[in-house]
């Protein structure tokens, strides 16, 4: 009969096992679906892939931290702080 430890150390001497078998499969399954792909021209949009959107350039700036926003999303506290002093962030625009 095994013992508690014993049948732990079994465990992760398996799991190492098994990450490792995992990772060679990954890499032959990674080769064949490339194979496919380029054989029947399929491309990732095809798969349903969404593209990252790219980063949104900086419309403001702080000028006494040099924080930027994009405009997009919720504005800044300092953003927020400029508009009940001045009435406009346009004087943080970037030109």
């Amino acid at each position: 009969m095994h013992t508690y430890e014993e049948l732990i150390a079994q465990s992760k001497e398996l799991q190492a096992q098994a990450e490792q078998l995992r990772q060679q499969e990954k890499g032959e399954k990674i080769s064949q679906i490339k194979q496919i792909m380029a054989t029947y021209g399929i491309t990732p949009a095809d798969l349903g892939a969404k593209r990252k959107a790219p980063a949104s350039k900086a419309m403001y700036r702080d000028p006494s931290t040099g924080k930027s926003w994009s405009g997009r999303g919720r504005q800044p506290q300092w953003i927020k702080d400029m508009v009940a002093q001045t009435g406009s962030a346009e004087s943080a625009r970037v030109q």
